[in-house]
């Protein structure tokens, strides 16, 4: 042993003696909490990851009211299964997106086309009557309704004329006219 290694061995005597109790159980409670939490028993296994993953993307649906959601939780349920039956991780993620996104673009094309611009649950003037005093030479005119003048237009493949119209559709600003 040489010189340098007598003062370091001093040294760290010196350093492990000025340590306080206090520190020295900080430290061993420390490493006991690192040993506990990283060992095998302690781990989640997969599938409980994956239902956890489920439930949470379930009240995320809940909380915003789309389907979209729940058909990814459909997804992140089928990689638990795959889990279950000892796949891979990586053929967890491929079921869970196959699963998952497979429902959701199924969904979506299960879902009907809506037109918004005629919906009259969205635009509640739809359906409303109007009177059209006079057309201007490109089809426009302004009409009165609830208070406030409006630019309309009147629905393609009719001739416009004066008189009592029914708003069709909206597009932006802009009212559609049906003759009635």
């Amino acid at each position: 042993m040489g010189a340098t290694d007598v003062r370091q061995s001093e040294a760290s005597g010196k350093f492990m003696a000025q340590l306080s109790r206090a520190t020295l159980v900080r430290l061993v409670t420390m490493a006991m909490y690192l040993k506990i939490f990283t060992s095998k028993a302690q781990t989640m296994d997969n599938p409980t990851l994956w239902l956890l993953i489920a439930g949470g993307l379930v009240v995320a649906e809940l909380m915003t009211g789309t389907f979209y959601l729940l058909m990814l939780s459909l997804g992140a349920t089928a990689a638990a299964l795959m889990a279950y039956a000892d796949g891979t991780l990586t053929w967890q993620f491929v079921t869970a997106a196959v699963v998952g996104g497979g429902a959701a673009v199924l969904w979506h094309l299960k879902k009907p086309l809506s037109n918004d611009a005629q919906d009259s649950n969205v635009h509640l003037d739809i359906g409303e009557t109007v009177t059209v005093d006079v057309w201007d030479a490109q089809g426009h005119t302004q009409v009165k309704h609830r208070g406030a003048q409006w630019s309309a237009i009147c629905i393609q493949g009719t001739t416009p004329e004066p008189g009592l119209h029914r708003i069709h559709e909206m597009q932006g600003n802009r009212l559609v006219l049906e003759k009635i």
